[in-house]
């Protein structure tokens, strides 16, 4: 396998990541079961509350803002969230499966 540099000469196959075939050296992205958990709570705090702003819902469910900012933005953009724009709110644009 070919590994590229990154950084302070450490290759992310010795740093013990992921790497993409098409970019060596470059750590893959890949969604873990913490990232599931966080979508989770996120909807569910959404579905039991309404509209939110990020920080809403990290003081809601105790997760850091930067983390709920990274999860609204890729629930945003398969569809399952929508922002709004005036008061930075998001709000559930899908329907969730009963539980």
């Amino acid at each position: 396998m070919t590994t590229a540099t990154i950084g302070t000469n450490q290759t992310a196959v010795e740093m013990g990541q992921p790497t993409m075939p098409d970019a060596p050296g470059r750590p893959a992205s890949r969604s873990t079961d913490q990232e599931v958990a966080f979508g989770n709570v996120i909807l569910l705090a959404l579905e039991r509350n309404g509209p939110a702003t990020p920080h809403e819902l990290a003081r809601e469910t105790g997760v850091s803002e930067l983390i709920i900012r990274s999860v609204l933005q890729a629930l945003t953009a398969v569809g399952c969230l929508h922002f709004q724009t005036t008061s930075g709110r998001y709000s559930l644009f899908c329907d969730l499966p009963s539980r």
